[in-house]
């Protein structure tokens, strides 16, 4: 019987050949290869995978998941692809997956140009310097990368991979922005709704109500971008104020462009870090404008009125601020007045995503303050009575303490096997020098390396395991100090901003005004 085997093609967004297709012409060449290879070897092919603009670094690639996923599945023995490094360019993911999962799943791996199989046991170091050397790689490749995009952005070339909402990327340029056309008369829409006097979660519901499409839909619907979000929910399909904000704020809409906004904290990792206003690269008249200059500054005007310090204070002095939500949604719940010429004014809240969108997407969970000041407040006084009996305090605190004692052990556990991985990978570094495998220099840099990584996670064990003999002390500690304030505020008959922040870590209030809150140390 023939094995099944899975083809994995992959193209990075680094990689420069590349024609206007359904897939590049580099996809289509990885996959003539490796179908004619599985022919060459009796293999019958189960399925194709392919991820076309996509870095090996990272494991947010959709095939790549979908091949993971029916990996763990059975459906196929073998996964082939061109090389080790179209696989994967990350040495974490190659310990995960050709190390670990897939010999539990009985899976064969193997490289086509480099040689690369599984079954060779003798390989396996190969794999493992094969894997740093692709890492080093790319970190090598995203500073000069760096350095290249600063020099575009300080001549005002635009380098995101999207464009902003309301333009394009010039096919002719991809660094220049042009409108586009529909989005644009959106813009110009928000902003003379803005200077009529409309308030920007007006403006959202206005959006939401004619259909126009949010930014991110629209990218990927309409002008077909390559937006994924697993996460996208019915109501992200509702103009939000922040959405509406931001491009009143946007400069681009007047033709400056403004980059270094944020940066990646490391090369390995998608996240983010924002810079200071003051590190930002600006460039005027980089492109075709959307908006004049008299109309934006007219709305920022608009904006810094409407920014008085009275109305931050308000906001602020909420006696449930950040600690209330709606239990259907999620969202914080928000303030409001009841309006009426007879009666003085009462506060209550609703759910946030009510407020903006109506009911399209959560209902109201109306609740007026006083209400709800009586539920915390008798809630307070009962949890109180609870706590301080002496035999409760000690299942709280024996509880509390298995917990952080349990979270350190697991995080020790993590160190001391990262530990272990480093000090074997040393080991086989010696005996691939001894065997002619790698040079002298290369020998020397890599333990190098993996000297400075074990003295970094044996200093991590020494600080993990002194948190561990201190737990018990620090969580008396804290404790004690949570439990004086439950004494000082138990019998209070008036609810203030600074009893419920101390006492309460979150209240979810539910339509039938039903009420959930959760103190700190609850058990």
């Amino acid at each position: 019987m023939k094995s099944r085997a899975a083809i994995y093609c992959r193209l990075s967004k680094e990689d420069i050949e590349k024609k206007e297709s359904d897939y590049s012409e580099s996809i289509k060449n990885q996959e003539s290869m490796l179908i004619e290879y599985a022919k060459q070897h009796n293999f019958r092919i189960a399925k194709i995978y392919r991820d076309d603009d996509y870095s090996g670094l990272y494991a947010d690639r959709p095939e790549f998941n979908k091949l993971i996923e029916d990996a763990k599945l059975g459906r196929f023995e073998i996964v082939i692809a061109k090389t080790q490094a179209r696989f994967t360019r990350n040495i974490e993911h190659l310990e995960r997956y050709l190390h670990h999962d897939f010999v539990e799943w009985g899976i064969r791996f193997i490289g086509v140009v480099d040689n690369v199989d599984t079954n060779v046991l003798g390989n396996k170091k190969a794999r493992q310097i094969n894997g740093l050397i692709n890492e080093w790689y790319c970190e090598d490749l995203s500073a000069n990368i760096k350095a290249s995009f600063r020099i575009k952005q300080l001549r005002g070339e635009f380098i995101g991979s999207s464009a902003p909402y309301g333009y394009i990327k010039d096919p002719n340029n991809h660094h220049r922005l042009i409108p586009d056309d529909y989005a644009a008369n959106v813009v110009r829409f928000i902003f003379s709704l803005y200077l009529a006097g409309m308030g920007k979660s007006k403006i959202a519901r206005i959006l939401t109500e004619e259909g126009v499409l949010r930014p991110a839909i629209y990218k990927r619907t309409q002008l077909k971008q390559n937006y994924y979000n697993p996460h996208e929910r019915e109501s992200d399909k509702c103009w939000v104020s922040q959405t509406v904000k931001g491009i009143l704020e946007n400069e681009v809409y007047i033709g400056n462009t403004i980059q270094n906004k944020a940066v990646k904290t490391s090369f390995k990792s998608k996240r983010k870090k924002t810079v200071d206003k003051k590190d930002w690269i600006r460039v005027e008249n980089t492109h075709v404008p959307i908006i004049d200059k008299v109309t934006f500054e007219m709305a920022q005007e608009i904006k810094r009125k409407k920014s008085v310090p009275v109305k931050a204070i308000e906001k602020d002095d909420s006696i449930f601020a950040r600690r209330l939500f709606c239990a259907d949604c999620g969202k914080t719940m928000v303030r409001a007045f009841t309006r009426s010429k007879n009666k003085p004014k009462e506060r209550y809240y609703v759910c946030k995503t009510y407020k903006a969108h109506g009911n399209l997407t959560c209902t109201s969970h109306k609740i007026h303050e006083k209400v709800l000041i009586d539920i915390v407040l008798s809630a307070i006084h009962k949890e109180g009575e609870r706590i301080l009996q002496e035999e409760e305090i000690e299942r709280i605190k024996s509880i509390e303490f298995k917990k952080v004692v349990s979270n350190i052990e697991s995080e020790l556990e993590h160190v001391n096997d990262e530990l272990k991985k480093l000090n074997t990978y040393k080991e086989k570094l010696y005996e691939s020098y001894i065997d002619n495998i790698v040079s002298k220099d290369e020998y020397l840099l890599l333990k190098k390396k993996y000297n400075d990584q074990i003295a970094f996670f044996k200093n991590k064990i020494e600080q993990l395991q002194k948190k561990k003999e201190n737990s018990s002390d620090e969580q008396d500690l804290a404790l004690i100090r949570w439990i004086n304030k439950f004494k000082n505020h138990m019998s209070i008959d008036t609810l203030n901003k600074e009893v419920v922040s101390e006492l309460i870590q979150r209240i979810e209030v539910h339509e039938n005004k039903e009420v959930d809150i959760l103190f700190y140390f609850h058990q």
